[in-house]
């Protein structure tokens, strides 16, 4: 019986390898177009942000927004049609500040944030202007006046009074009406 099993078991991995060995695989199908095959038009993906001349555009967005005294080298967006975007300069700190009346996570910001943050009341935001820092140790604070909500975002370390002096700044103006009108 012994004999029979290993005769069994010697056939049995004869055949397998046999098996294996004429197993050939299937040529890889290769799949070029020519020139003429090719589609003409070449999609383009719409940029969402508009760039416009200044902050009286971003009016158009329900938000009242300008450059802070100290800014430099602003630039002026509209993103989607909802959000009002100032791009600037303080020093060697590059800002973003935002707003929208009708958006709500527009930040653009999607770092993990330290659990430490500033509040600070009473400066005729409706709630709080809230600071935090990143891991990478960027700034962003974020406010609310006249039912719109609004950002600063510098991506570079700065000071926590550089950034607090900033908004309080950008924060006086829209309280006391200083920035462009909401209507057009």
């Amino acid at each position: 019986m012994k004999r029979w099993t290993y005769l069994a078991a010697a056939f049995l991995t004869a055949l397998w390898m046999a098996g294996c060995g004429a197993r050939e695989e299937a040529p890889e199908k290769k799949t070029e177009r020519t020139e003429e095959e090719m589609p003409s038009e070449t999609m383009e993906i719409p940029n969402p942000m508009e760039e416009v001349d200044g902050p009286e555009d971003l009016a158009a967005v329900g938000v009242s927004m300008e450059v802070p005294e100290e800014g430099e080298n602003p630039s002026f967006y509209l993103i989607n049609g909802v959000v009002g975007q100032i791009s600037f300069t303080v020093g060697d700190v590059e800002y973003t500040f935002r707003g929208s009346a009708a958006a709500e996570d527009f930040s653009g910001i999607f770092e993990e944030f330290l659990p430490d943050e500033i509040l600070i009341k009473d400066l005729g935001t409706e709630g709080d202007l809230r600071i935090r820092t990143t891991v990478s140790q960027g700034m962003l604070a974020d406010w609310k006046v006249n039912q719109a909500s609004y950002t600063l975002y510098g991506a570079a370390p700065a000071e926590e009074e550089q950034m607090q002096a900033l908004c309080e700044e950008l924060i006086k103006k829209q309280c006391s009406g200083e920035f462009h009108s909401n209507e057009k």
